[in-house]
């Protein structure tokens, strides 16, 4: 949720009238929010915000609380950017809201606001946006899923360049994953198309790292944490039998020791158990049901799994504390195969790297 957003809490005693609910149930239809023309209109719909009737998660652009609440941060930053895209058609999309539209992973901290180019305006961050300024010479523009973004390839370096090691990696990962590319497509296309910018370095060490069988950002910054911290690297989505049923089991990580003993490594994410499809969470007993009933299959499949090795387990929380993690890694047996190592090799600028 962006950290800029006014919510209304939806219990407000102001009412809608029929011709802004019909324009807002017309937005929700094309995933967008509403962005009235108008000062009249649109001094009614910030009355309406105040009152709480409304959320306003940028400035001029509206929603139903209740519906905008229960899209997961990704689906918002769609939202927000399809309607500015339509509001102001030279506005240019690019870093880390562009990797949301191109479908690359990405951490829901890093699009908090959007980042957007805009002729003529100078780089800078407000409450509401991260500016930034293309030159004439970047890469061309296209238009994508109602959004007009910097391309697949300069989104990614743009990404890889400014971002902290675990989040470029998560990067890197699904921009081979969804280009089924591998490590030399990214060294070439990505970093070596702009080689004289800002952190391209930074981006060629990430690029060095990526695996395109992660299958999620959460995976990708478990393996980071596993190279910066000198451990043997797993095999990924390794497929074993199911030794009681038949059948296979597809793996997160899986580790063969030196002692004939197999790891099985699984990451924790909520995400599979509650979200539906677009980012858009199933609601009521329906999201019950389907995450109980996806619960219990991880648990039948992890005691067949325990048949023939350890699986270890771990959540977001735990991975992002490193004490607990090598805590972890170690009670398991994982060996330490080279020393802990700095990845970060960027100038943290502009502003948004955080």
């Amino acid at each position: 949720m962006a950290q800029g957003y006014e919510m209304g809490d939806g219990m407000s005693t102001a009412r809608l009238d029929d011709s802004i609910k019909a324009q807002l149930d017309e937005a929700e239809r094309t995933m967008r929010c509403l962005a009235p023309a108008g000062d009249g209109f649109q001094a009614r719909l910030a009355r309406l915000a105040r009152q709480g009737a409304l959320a306003r998660p940028y400035p001029g652009v509206y929603a139903r609380p209740s519906y905008w609440n229960a899209l997961e941060p990704k689906a918002q930053c769609l939202h927000v950017a399809r309607t500015l895209s339509d509001a102001h058609p030279s506005w240019v999309f690019c870093a880390t809201t562009a990797a949301v539209v191109h479908g690359m992973a990405m951490s829901y901290r890093y699009i908090k606001v959007p980042h957007i180019s805009v002729p003529g305006k100078r780089r800078g961050q407000t409450r509401w946006a991260v500016w930034h300024h293309l030159r004439d010479d970047d890469d061309a523009t296209i238009r994508l899923n109602g959004v007009r973004v910097t391309s697949f390839e300069r989104t990614a370096f743009d990404c890889l360049r400014f971002l902290p090691f675990d989040q470029a990696l998560a990067v890197a990962d699904s921009a081979l994953r969804i280009r089924n590319a591998d490590i030399p497509w990214l060294m070439h296309s990505v970093c070596g198309y702009w080689p004289g910018y800002l952190n391209a370095q930074h981006a060629r060490r990430v690029a060095h790292h990526a695996n395109g069988l992660a299958e999620n950002g959460g995976e990708s910054m478990a393996r980071a944490a596993m190279i910066e911290l000198g451990y043997m690297l797993p095999e990924l989505q390794a497929v074993v039998p199911n030794p009681l049923d038949g059948g296979t089991y597809r793996l997160d990580f899986m580790w063969r020791l030196a002692d004939g003993r197999v790891v099985a490594g699984e990451y924790d994410g909520r995400g599979k158990y509650l979200n539906g499809h677009d980012g858009v969470p199933r609601e009521g007993d329906e999201a019950l049901r389907g995450a109980v009933d996806k619960m219990a299959k991880e648990r039948l499949r992890e005691s067949r799994l325990t048949l023939a090795m350890g699986v270890m387990r771990f959540s977001p929380k735990q991975l992002r504390s490193r004490p607990y993690f090598c805590q972890l890694m170690d009670s398991f047996g994982i060996p330490r195969v080279r020393e802990p190592q700095e990845i970060e090799a960027r100038a943290r600028i502009p502003r948004w790297t955080l």
